[in-house]
This record gives structure tokens, C-alpha cells and sequence, in this order.
């Protein structure tokens, strides 16, 4: 996050004016949590991503984080997937679902995979909620086809939702959104 706030930071001294962010995945958690906190960055696109982090670690069926889970539980003595998940929710402090609540309204559009098992389809819709139900396209696809999908069908409206929702203010110099 702080990373992605420099990129900004040298952006707007370049070239002042709107800023956007797309992540995918991972990268949508990312990016949710940039647009809760940077005023700067006024738009997204946010393809299959999620929230809240405890839930989507302890119910993934990605390998790294079944195994992370496998250890930790035992480690932990835990005996159950809730109280693992309930383990994360108490040690995870900065959440894309409680930062969305309560961030000022952007301008987001979101692409949910509902056979997504990597990152389920119900944190997806809770971080939809969390955004106050923005714009959104759903698809009967898991997490990869999802990513490939949106990326290759919706592409080009991807681009033309940022040229349209980053146009500078009047009197702006610039006229060029960048993401």
C-alpha cells in the first residue's frame, strides 16, 4: 500500500491530475485498501477481490494457504477452521472490508468469479457491500478463468471506464488519466 501511495505521490507531481488503480487478486486487496485511504486515488476496478483477509486465509483452497493454515493450527493448537479464522480476525488489524465501510465514496467497479474457491465468492460480495454495491460484473467462472476472462472481454471497457471516470476538473492542465 505504501508503495502503490509513492507511485501516486510521483504521478501527481509529473502530471496532476485523477488517478486510478486496477488489481486482480491479491492485487484487488491492494487496491481496495488504496482507495480507502488515498484520497487521490478517486476510481477503481477491482477483479476478484475480497475481504475480510481472516476469512478468505482460513476457507482458501490455494496450496500456500492450506498449508500456512496447517501449520498455524497446529502450532496454535487450534481444532477447527472457525477458530483459526477467529485466531487471524483477532492479529489482522488493517481489513479492505472495515477500511471500504468507512471510506469516502469512490468510484469503483467490480468483476466477482462465482465458482472463485481461491478467493470465495462470498468475500468477494462482502467487499461489494463494504463499497456500498458499486457497479459489478459476476461470471460462473473460478478465480483464473475469472481473471482471464475479464481481462479479455471486458478489457476494453476497462479503458474506456477509467478515460471516463478520470477526466481532470475544469481548469485542469492535463487531460490524461493515467492507471
Amino acid at each position: 500500500v505504501t508503495a502503490i501511495r509513492h507511485v501516486v505521490e510521483y504521478l501527481i507531481q509529473i502530471k496532476p491530475g485523477p488517478v486510478g488503480i486496477l488489481g486482480t487478486s491479491l492485487g484487488a486487496i491492494t487496491s481496495s485498501l488504496v482507495l480507502s485511504i488515498d484520497p487521490r486515488v478517486t476510481a477503481g476496478v477491482l477483479i476478484v477481490g475480497d475481504g475480510p483477509v481472516s476469512l478468505v486465509l482460513s476457507s482458501s483452497k490455494i496450496k500456500k494457504a492450506l498449508d500456512l493454515k496447517k501449520t498455524r493450527m497446529e502450532e496454535l493448537n487450534l481444532r477447527s477452521q472457525q477458530e483459526y479464522q477467529q485466531k487471524l480476525e483477532e492479529s489482522i488489524t488493517i481489513d479492505p472490508i472495515s477500511r471500504a465501510q468507512n471510506a469516502a465514496p469512490k468510484n469503483v467497479w467490480m468483476f466477482i468469479g462465482s465458482r472463485d474457491t481461491i478467493v470465495p465468492t462470498e468475500t468477494q460480495w462482502k467487499l461489494r457491500d463494504a463499497w456500498k454495491k458499486p457497479r459489478y460484473n459476476q461470471a460462473f467462472l473460478d478465480h483464473t478463468e475469472m481473471i482471464i476472462f475479464t481481462y479479455i472481454f471486458w478489457g476494453r471497457s476497462i479503458r474506456d471506464y477509467f478515460v471516463e471516470n478520470l477526466k481532470p476538473s475544469k481548469g485542469a492542465i492535463d487531460s490524461s488519466p493515467r492507471t
